[in-house]
């Protein structure tokens, strides 16, 4: 198995190229262990190794993708001209080599197969070595004809591999066989000649066409030049003589007796055009492929690799930690894993961020401590309180009017008392998001979520708390994405005085702090009773809150003002709007939007830095924190000379130390 992971790609089993109906996505050992024996090692490596995950009725099908190739993945396209000018070389080079076994009879159709990739992005490079990705596939809307299927060719791997036909279809056999050429009526044949090509096996490309195919984009007008002149001397002359004259079958010869050759200054000035759209395409500004997206949409693709990447070297260094730690552990009969001072691994956590607002009562440097909100493992629920406030007196807790006062809570009331369903309704549609209580009767939401019933619609929330729905208003909006960079609303809800989350601004990255996604995913409320119930028109049915977890992966800068952050926390439609909350109940960022590509999931949230803008322009002034998060995570204490005893629950305080 090959070392460095690539990416994780979902796939449609319908994109998958088969030959016998057998993937050639399940064949790479055979495939690696032709190209490394026939082509060469550099020709296998270019291939990236898959682990499949086949997939079943609830999750699709997904390939990981591996190399041996040590160093940071890059897409070809974001190289420099130079750069991408020699690492195509080296692919075209490769792939020239792997182009002879397609025409063998044991191996061609497995290499041809090989030979397909989903998409022009499926090309990386790993240090200076060429990687493909998705290979053996086609797109999953992608072309069904031969004519298509040789354009998608000629668009992906056709500009380091001139071929006249898709390489799918030498796998599929659906290409058919060039016409033998046309003997000149003029021209007796040979009968010898004649049984001789008949008995003739297929041909097989000579090493000057394998030369001239392995020549790189830039020089596209020697391959074909190249391919050209063996594709003439190939041809028997219509005298039945072989010979190497440059003159096709049946040239008449010249007066003196001699052959006429045929004039080659239109290859040459053929060979002249190329080089120069070749040199043209290479200069940088140059756009290969048309792209219609938003500026923001483009640097979130241009980056989240480089964010996968740091995600990756992140959890390495979190695996290393948690082996360290786990010496001396013990695990009891109940099946909970106790480290020697009391900890659970909960409580593990990664080298500490050289960054303003670390707490330096933590232990940098220590392995394990606690006091930190990105810990290994996330914390339990069940063992991590946080404090209540903000709470108004005579904030709406269970039925209307009920007051109460305490002094923590858990994180999961916490963030279910505070976080509500919002449906947007018009006389034609009825959307649903997410939002938050940021004051007493305040709610922050997405302006996507609220945006059809911004010309006469209406607006309702609900959660367990305020028992039904209630009206609200929408105070102010600003969006959407794609124009403003921003995508936030207000809404006010008359006669509510419910608790109401503090905004987290501690200074310094939140990076691989353990953060919960909250919202009521569509996907999700399909199968909720209560939702079912409360689109019939049942006001009083409120369906449950959905929560995830995960880490903050980066923060991620869209324009000088304006950052994201992107979390591994699962999201799904329906989560617009709702909170981002860190394991001291404090909303962190306000999920958004998620992008679906084609081997990931980004799962984005707006910053506080740009909702405190917008909440400030509206003249609202929510509750903050800067201090660092210091989660209040219970200990354990065992008896470890008892084999049979189990942990007992023993808190003594947030952050404390030995």
């Amino acid at each position: 198995m090959s070392e460095h992971f690539l990416v994780k790609t979902k796939v449609d089993p319908s994109q998958l190229v088969r030959i016998d109906d057998a993937a050639v996505l399940e064949t790479y050992r055979d495939l690696h262990a032709t190209l490394s024996t026939r082509a060469g090692a550099d020709v296998a490596r270019v291939f990236a190794e898959p682990l499949v995950n086949w997939g079943n009725d609830v999750s699709a099908m997904t390939v990981s993708w591996y190399t041996d190739a040590p160093g940071d993945a890059k897409r070809l396209s974001s190289l420099d001209a130079a750069t991408r000018a020699d690492v195509e070389m080296r692919l075209s080079a490769a792939l020239g080599k792997a182009r002879v076994l397609i025409d063998d009879p044991q191996v061609g159709r497995l290499v041809a197969g090989a030979l397909s990739i989903s998409g022009v992005n499926d090309v990386l490079v790993v240090g200076d070595q060429p990687v493909l990705i998705n290979w053996g596939m086609l797109p999953a809307d992608g072309p069904t004809s031969e004519a298509g299927q040789t354009d998608h060719f000629r668009k992906t791997l056709g500009a380091f591999l001139p071929l006249t036909a898709a390489p799918v279809l030498f796998a599929t056999g659906a290409r058919a066989a060039p016409p033998a050429p046309e003997q000149p009526d003029s021209a007796a044949p040979d009968p010898g000649m004649a049984e001789a090509v008949a008995s003739a096996p297929e041909p097989v490309v000579d090493s000057a066409t394998s030369a001239a195919a392995t020549s790189a984009p830039s020089a596209m007008a020697g391959s074909v030049a190249g391919q050209t002149a063996a594709a003439d001397t190939s041809q028997p002359a219509a005298g039945g003589g072989g010979g190497d004259m440059a003159g096709g079958p049946g040239q008449p010869p010249d007066d003196d007796g001699s052959e006429r050759r045929a004039p080659i200054w239109p290859l040459a000035v053929l060979a002249v055009v190329l080089a120069l759209i070749a040199l043209w395409l290479l200069l940088p500004g140059t756009r290969l492929f048309h792209s219609d997206r938003s500026e923001a949409e483009r640097t979130l693709e241009d980056s989240a690799r480089d964010m996968t990447l740091r995600l990756n070297r992140d959890l390495e260094e979190r695996a290393r930690i948690l082996e360290a730690a786990l010496e001396g552990a013990v695990c009891t009969p109940d099946g909970s894993l106790v480290l020697p001072d009391g900890r659970m691994p909960d409580g593990i956590l990664p080298p500490a961020v050289d960054a303003p607002g670390s707490p330096s009562e933590t232990g940098r440097g220590d392995p394990i401590r606690e006091g930190r909100s990105d810990a290994v493992v996330p914390p339990d629920p069940a063992r991590v309180n946080v404090p209540d406030a903000p709470r108004p007196e005579g904030a709406d807790s269970g039925a209307e009017g009920e007051e109460t006062s305490r002094d923590s809570a858990s994180l999961l009331s916490v963030i279910e008392e505070r976080t509500i369903l919002v449906v947007a309704q018009t006389p034609d549609a009825l959307g649903v998001g997410t939002g938050f209580f940021v004051a007493p009767d305040l709610v922050a939401t997405n302006h996507h979520v609220i945006e059809s019933a911004l010309s006469g619609g209406e607006v309702f929330v609900t959660n367990n708390d305020l028992s039904g729905l209630r009206a609200a208003e929408i105070v102010v909006a600003d969006g959407p994405f794609e124009d403003t960079l921003a995508d936030f609303a207000i809404l006010r809800v008359p006669g509510v005085n419910a608790p109401y989350f503090e905004l987290g601004t501690a200074p310094g990255s939140l990076k691989l702090q353990n953060v919960v996604a909250a919202g009521y995913p569509t996907d999700i409320m399909d199968s909720d009773y209560r939702f079912r119930q409360l689109l019939e028109g049942v006001a009083t049915a409120v369906p449950d809150l959905v929560v995830t977890d995960g880490v903050v992966n980066t923060e991620q800068a869209v324009s000088e003002t304006r950052s994201l952050i992107i979390h591994s926390a699962p999201m799904s439609k329906g989560n617009s709007g709702g909170p981002l909350v860190d394991t001291c109940g404090r909303v962190v960022g306000m999920n958004t939007f998620v992008r679906e590509e084609a081997f990931r999931y980004l799962n984005l949230a707006q910053a506080n830095s740009n909702l405190l803008e917008f909440l400030s322009s509206a003249g609202v002034t929510p509750e903050t924190s800067a201090t660092a998060c210091v989660p209040q995570v219970a200990r354990v204490s065992i008896d470890r000379t008892d084999p049979g005893a189990g942990p007992d629950g023993a808190s003594d305080g947030a952050g404390a130390s030995e």
